[in-house]
């Protein structure tokens, strides 16, 4: 390998290569084709005779993207949601919630204990057919079942918004006349009057 200015031809095409500037005749092909990749910014590496390039991996940041809320909006989902899991009768919160069927309307189990026992101490009694209805959209009444689905919403709310549990009295107070919660079952039928003939409240799944 011939030697200029104590450096090789290896190391003076590296260094030249590194500096950017054409190497030899820059009318060649080669060194336009050379001179076009270092204005590129590409990185070229000599190795045996053979020039290839390599490429720099270029890091991008992640964007994060923030969903900011305001403090109206938090009392305003506080307040709406409120409102739709508040029980007719009580005018409260639901407390351990029961849906009626075939209307779909929600109220709190002690509520419908409640309603069942009025029905069976006066319209039950009164008349040869009878049987008791929804006191929101006064759709008879074919069965009343706990709402599983709308206690573990009331559960989660509860937990955004600690404030809005109830107290224990008041707990105490609903649990101490709620004969469905404390039969165990899922599943009533109201007590009616069909044909003259008066059924009592019935559980029909525990």
């Amino acid at each position: 390998m011939t030697e200029r200015g104590g450096q090789s031809h290896d190391a003076l095409f590296r260094a030249t290569l590194r500096s950017g500037r054409p190497i030899g005749n820059s009318s060649t092909p080669r060194a336009k084709q050379m001179a076009r990749m270092s204005s590129a910014g590409l990185r070229l590496r000599y190795d045996r005779g053979v020039t290839t390039k390599r490429t720099v991996p270029v890091q991008t940041s992640k964007k994060t993207n923030k969903f900011v809320v305001s403090q109206d909006q938090v009392e305003r989902f506080k307040k709406d949601t409120a409102e739709i899991l508040v029980c007719a009768i009580c005018s409260a919160l639901l407390y351990r919630p029961m849906v009626l069927s075939p209307c779909g309307d929600k109220f709190c189990s002690s509520c419908v204990a409640r309603l069942f026992e009025v029905t069976l101490e006066k319209d039950i009694w009164e008349a040869d057919e009878f049987v008791p209805s929804c006191p929101t959209c006064l759709h008879p009444i074919s069965t009343a079942s706990t709402d599983g689905q709308t206690s573990r919403m009331l559960d989660k709310f509860l937990e955004m918004f600690p404030d809005l549990k109830p107290n224990a009295e008041t707990c105490a107070a609903k649990d101490q006349n709620d004969f469905l919660y404390k039969s165990g079952g899922s599943i009533f039928r109201p007590p009616m009057a069909v044909n003259g003939v008066r059924f009592a409240m019935n559980v029909l799944r525990d």
